[in-house]
């Protein structure tokens, strides 16, 4: 008897203190000790007296990363706060842009606290509260683009967005438009994958990554050391002028840098502009950007040459479309523009040239 009653006491005091639930007549009790954050002595527990407010404090839990917190249900019994429960965590995490995106499961044990109905409720997360603060917002496609473009001129691996009346858009398009026309900012061309948080609803999370296969400090750097050039190129044609000159001495600025080697590279302007190395892709970006930056009318091309895929420009002089080819102009020696009947052995698609453009305008 007396070690019948020393276990007892003992399985007594241990419950006392660990709060731990415990099975009685056959059914679970959990009883929920209060609790709170060691942080400015924040109250992890929260009331609640409608479902809605129940989705809403779920939805506040995800904002601020909490990983556990206590629910008390007011004026409902223990049959309506299970019933409650699953129907608030598979609204919150499957319908709500912030808990598709943020979070990976949610758990629950019920019982009863000073008498209360209450739950204790675990979080856990596929995005944290670190990442959950650089959501960015956005009202409009447009708002997305700009965001995009940040996150791309700073060579950031992600953009994480927000978006309210949510449109699709095809981001992978959008990255390598952005990319091929500013040449002068994005060293690199990043893969992109892109998440829509949830798959349906009026408001969604975008979530933009950028892979890249060099360093986001050697890009920065290589933005830097490219930066200048495309200022003096610049500066090489400002004032008043005749156009055609214009064009020339922007070709004649980029072709007497190097006698280039004509090869591929992942860094293309970095590489055309500080070691002349490039292929026709990245001489045709680089000349545009830097014709667009002096104010000049120009555009990239793409299609096929003698039957292998090319890149070419095509500019605006005396209100007509002039092709040019950086590469045949240097392997002749001189700058020559022609007309689209001009272009013999030269196919492309005639929608992405600057006649086409402004004919759908």
């Amino acid at each position: 008897m007396k070690k019948i009653g020393s276990i007892i006491l003992a399985t007594a005091l241990l419950l006392c203190f660990s709060g731990c639930g415990l099975w009685m007549n056959g059914s679970y009790r959990s009883e929920i000790p209060h609790r709170e954050d060691s942080n400015a002595g924040t109250h992890l527990s929260t009331e609640v007296s409608s479902y809605s407010q129940l989705c809403d404090t779920l939805l506040q839990m995800i904002s601020n990363g909490t990983q556990s917190e206590v629910i008390y249900f007011v004026n409902m019994d223990s049959n309506q706060m299970k019933f409650h429960m699953p129907r608030a965590i598979e609204e919150v995490t499957q319908k709500t842009p912030l808990g598709a995106y943020a979070v990976e499961s949610i758990t629950f044990e019920s019982g009863k606290n000073t008498g209360k109905n209450a739950v204790e409720v675990s979080i856990s997360y596929i995005h944290g509260r670190s990442e959950i603060l650089r959501i960015r917002k956005a009202e409009s496609v447009n708002d997305v683009y700009k965001i995009i473009d940040s996150a791309l001129n700073n060579c950031d691996v992600s953009a994480t967005i927000y978006v309210n009346d949510y449109e699709a858009f095809d981001a992978t398009q959008y990255v390598q438009d952005y990319v091929d026309l500013h040449p002068d900012i994005c060293m690199e061309m990043p893969q992109v994958t892109a998440t829509v948080y949830p798959e349906n609803g009026k408001d969604r999370i975008v979530e933009v990554l950028f892979s890249y296969n060099t360093s986001r400090e050697t890009l920065r750097q290589m933005q830097q050391t490219v930066e200048p050039i495309f200022d003096s190129a610049e500066l090489y044609v400002r004032g008043d002028g005749d156009l055609a000159e214009k064009y020339y001495q922007l070709y004649s600025f980029l072709i007497e840098r190097y006698d280039y080697s004509f090869e591929t590279s992942i860094t293309p302007s970095y590489h055309l502009l500080r070691h002349g190395v490039g292929d026709s892709k990245a001489f045709a970006t680089v000349y545009a950007r830097m014709c667009v930056r002096a104010g000049l009318e120009c555009a990239v091309i793409s299609g096929a040459k003698a039957g292998e895929s090319s890149f070419w420009n095509a500019i605006i002089l005396d209100d007509q479309t002039l092709y040019v080819d950086l590469l045949a102009c240097n392997a002749s020696g001189h700058f020559q523009t022609k007309t689209k009947e001009q272009m013999t052995g030269y196919v492309w698609d005639y929608d992405m040239d600057l006649s086409a453009s402004e004919e759908n305008q």
